[in-house]
């Protein structure tokens, strides 16, 4: 059993610490005056202190360049409300174990009323290429449960080389035609990329 920290008190209201969460407990009212104390009264209704959700299955699917499917599913709320649910995420160098204010940690909760079942949010602003660790969670008053940490990692993206149209020019042979063409690189950051012409009897433009 727990402790009445309010035992000898007239209060109507006694709060019972030290119970174990999940257990079911039934209590009895006894009184005390200068005539000695009454008979226990009829033990009440069995009543459970709630324990944390149960939230399991992390799930990610669509993995792209920058974004993510991440989610899980809360399969029980402990006997308490549920507060928050969603999916705490970071980059598996910096935190190989995502918990809420965690360092390096981004989380993305339900939105509206959080409730059982399986859910599924969205990652954004993904950096490409790179090993993320993630969780999902459920919160209630009794506390936060996590499912085990899962990973993914983000897609390298292909570059694309785009090459503008050459302005008309007079080379002679042999010689070198300098800033005839502009290129753009897309899709991320791989360094200097160097061309040239393919038959070098030809000028390079």
């Amino acid at each position: 059993g727990g402790t009445d920290s309010n035992a000898g008190s007239t209060s109507l209201s006694h709060v019972i610490t030290g119970l174990t969460n999940g257990t079911a407990y039934t209590f009895t009212v006894t009184a005390t005056n200068s005539a000695g104390t009454s008979s226990a009264s009829t033990a009440s209704s069995a009543v459970t202190p709630s324990t944390t959700p149960t939230v399991t299955t992390p799930t990610s699917a669509s993995v792209d360049i920058t974004t993510a499917a991440l989610g899980g599913n809360v399969t029980s709320t402990g006997g308490a409300s549920l507060t928050a649910v969603g999916v705490v995420y970071s980059i598996t160098a910096a935190n190989n174990n995502p918990q809420l204010n965690g360092t390096g940690v981004t989380n993305v909760a339900v939105s509206g009323t959080p409730a059982t079942g399986v859910f599924t949010l969205s990652a954004l602003s993904l950096t490409p290429g790179t090993a993320y660790s993630y969780a999902a969670y459920a919160t209630t008053i009794a506390g936060t449960a996590y499912t085990s940490v899962g990973t993914f990692t983000t897609a390298v993206p292909t570059p694309t080389l785009t090459f503008a149209t050459p302005s008309a020019a007079s080379v002679a042979v042999g010689a070198t035609q300098t800033n005839a063409v502009t290129s753009t690189l897309f899709g991320g950051s791989y360094g200097a990329i160097s061309y040239t012409s393919s038959d070098l009897s030809k000028a390079t433009v």
